[in-house]
C-alpha cells in the first residue's frame, strides 16, 4: 500500500510539472502571439523611425553598419557603409592624388533629416571637385550625440587610420561644451585632461546591449514603449540644454563653463598634435546657435531662460572658439554670417520646422561657404581657372 501510495503521488506530482509547463508555453505563446500582431498594427497604422546607433566595447558610439531604414517622419531612406557611417563606402587605402577629408561631427553632420545627396558632406565633396585642382573625397564620419571628446576619441582610434588629408571638426555650440563635460573618454583634473583607460565591457552586459541593439533597429513596438520610457528623460535633457545655452552665452561665464571650455581647447590641441603625425590639418566649422540666425526668437529664449539682454553676449561662443582657434593654430570657419545673410534676403527656413536641425537649404548654404572657407585658405589648392579642366 505505501509503495502504491508513493507511485499515485509520484504520477501525481509529475502530471502537474506537465501541467504547469504547458501552461507556461501556452502563456508564452499567447505573449509572443500578441506582440506580433501588436508589432503588425504598429507597422501598419503608425510605423516607427528605428534606431541605427551601436555600441563597440571599448565604448564609441557608432551607427550599425550595412542598415538600410526608412524614416517615416522625413521620408527618405537612410544607408549606412560597412564602416558605419552614413556614406558610401571608402577603402582605408587613399586613392593616388586624392585630397581626403575627415568630417567629423554630431547629428548635423550625421544629418539624417535630409537626402544623402543633400547633406552636407555630400554636397561639400561636389562643390570641392568643382572649384579644386585635384579629386576631393570627404568621408563623413559624424555621429548624432558626438562632442569633441568624441570626435577625439575616433579619431585616435579609428579615423586615423584613412589617412586624410585634412580633418573637419564641424562644432555645434549649442551641445559640444556640455558633451565635453560628461568626461566620457578624458577626465578634467587640476587643469588639464587625462585620458580614461580603455576598458572592454563584459561580455554579457554586452549580449544584453546588442539583444537591445536589435530590438531597438528592427522592432517598431520597441519603440513605441522606448519612446515613453524616454519621454520625462528627453524633457529633462531639453530643459538642462536650454539652461546649459544660456551659460554659455552670459558674459561673465560660471567656473564650470570656464571648464568646459578649456577641456574643449585641450581636446582640440590633442587632435591637432596627432593630425601633425600625418601632416594633416585640422579646421573647426563654428555652427550657429539657432537663437543667432533667427535674431527674432531671442526674446522669446531670454524669457523662457530668465535672462536679461545685459546679462548675455549672442556671440561669446563664437568668440571664445576663435580664441581657442588663435590659440592653438586651427583653422576657423564660421557659419553664422553667410546663413544670417541668406535668412534676412530670402526670408527662407533654413532648418527643418520642429526638429532643430538643417534642411535641405542648410545644408547646402553651410557646404559652400565651408568649401569657400577651405579654399580661400589654401588648404585645398587655388580655384581652377575658367579656362583650366579639372583632372
Amino acid at each position: 500500500m505505501l509503495h502504491g501510495d508513493e507511485s499515485s503521488s509520484q504520477a501525481l506530482g509529475k502530471a502537474r510539472r506537465s501541467g504547469y509547463l504547458t501552461n507556461g508555453l501556452l502563456l508564452l505563446g499567447s505573449v509572443l502571439f500578441a506582440l506580433l500582431v501588436g508589432e503588425g498594427i504598429i507597422r501598419t497604422v503608425q510605423p516607427q523611425d528605428l534606431g541605427n546607433w551601436t555600441y563597440t566595447r571599448d565604448g564609441l558610439t557608432l551607427h550599425l553598419s550595412n542598415m538600410t531604414q526608412f524614416s517615416y517622419r522625413f521620408g527618405h531612406e537612410i544607408v549606412t557603409n560597412s564602416a558605419g557611417m552614413r556614406d558610401h563606402e571608402h577603402e582605408l587605402t587613399k586613392p593616388p592624388g586624392v585630397f581626403r577629408i575627415l568630417v567629423l561631427g554630431d547629428s548635423f553632420m550625421e544629418a539624417n533629416q535630409v537626402k544623402f545627396e543633400d547633406a552636407f558632406a555630400s554636397v561639400l565633396e561636389q562643390r570641392l571637385k568643382e572649384g579644386a585642382r585635384r579629386p576631393v573625397e570627404v568621408i563623413n564620419a559624424g555621429v548624432s550625440g558626438w562632442g569633441t571628446d568624441d570626435e577625439l576619441t575616433y579619431f585616435m582610434r579609428r579615423g586615423i587610420k584613412y589617412r586624410p588629408d585634412l580633418i573637419l571638426v564641424a562644432m555645434t555650440l549649442h551641445n559640444d561644451v556640455s558633451d565635453n563635460l560628461r568626461e566620457e573618454y578624458h577626465e578634467f583634473r587640476n587643469g588639464r585632461i587625462e585620458q580614461r583607460p580603455v576598458t572592454l565591457m563584459p561580455w554579457g552586459s554586452f549580449a544584453i546591449l546588442k539583444v537591445k541593439e536589435w530590438m531597438a533597429s528592427h522592432s517598431h513596438i520597441y519603440q513605441v514603449v522606448l519612446r515613453a520610457k524616454r519621454a520625462n528623460w528627453v524633457s529633462t535633457e531639453a530643459q538642462n540644454l536650454e539652461s546649459h545655452v544660456g551659460s554659455l552665452l552670459r558674459r561673465v561665464p560660471s567656473d564650470r563653463i570656464r571648464a568646459g571650455w578649456e577641456m574643449t581647447r585641450q581636446l582640440l590641441q590633442k587632435m591637432s598634435q596627432a593630425a601633425d603625425t600625418i601632416n594633416a590639418p585640422v579646421v573647426v566649422m563654428l555652427l550657429p546657435l539657432s537663437v543667432q540666425v533667427y535674431p527674432e526668437t531671442a526674446k522669446d529664449f531670454l524669457t523662457s531662460s530668465g535672462l536679461k539682454q545685459t546679462d548675455i553676449d549672442l556671440f561669446k561662443p563664437q568668440e571664445m572658439m576663435k580664441a581657442i582657434g588663435e590659440h592653438i593654430g586651427v583653422s576657423i570657419i564660421d557659419l553664422f554670417p553667410v546663413l544670417r545673410d541668406t535668412k534676412a534676403k530670402c526670408n527662407c527656413a533654413l532648418f527643418v520646422y520642429g526638429d532643430g536641425h538643417w534642411n535641405k537649404l542648410g545644408h547646402q548654404i553651410a557646404a559652400e561657404e565651408a568649401a569657400r572657407g577651405l579654399m580661400r585658405a589654401g588648404l585645398i589648392g587655388p580655384a581652377l581657372t575658367k579656362d583650366e579642366p579639372s583632372r
